[in-house]
């Protein structure tokens, strides 16, 4: 479960460490601390929600691991991280997904 939410931490910080533009550092961290927590905010309402559960799976070995996350509290971050990325890779994944 551990590994499950951090995985989804990292996606969370990836896609608004993408989708994020601000010059100014303290900005971008406030931006995405805010950002983070509302993503998981609704990530933890669909978990509780057993229709929801129910409607994205039928595998009861899932739903029963959902509904663990779904008990959890995630009012507060017990971890916040910012993933960046090396100069150049981004432009050279760029360049291999054309390529291929």
């Amino acid at each position: 479960m551990k590994k499950s939410l951090a995985i989804v931490v990292v996606t969370l910080m990836l896609s608004v460490l993408v989708g994020g533009c601000s010059t100014k550092l303290e900005e971008t961290n406030a931006l995405l601390y805010k950002k983070g927590l509302k993503l998981i905010e609704k990530m933890d309402r669909k978990a509780e929600n057993e229709e929801y559960i129910k409607l994205m799976d039928d595998s009861a070995e899932l739903q029963v691991t959902i509904s663990k996350i779904g008990e959890g509290n995630y009012n507060s971050p017990k971890g916040i991280y910012k993933v960046s990325f090396p100069k150049g890779l981004t432009s050279s994944i760029t360049w291999r997904q054309r390529v291929c």
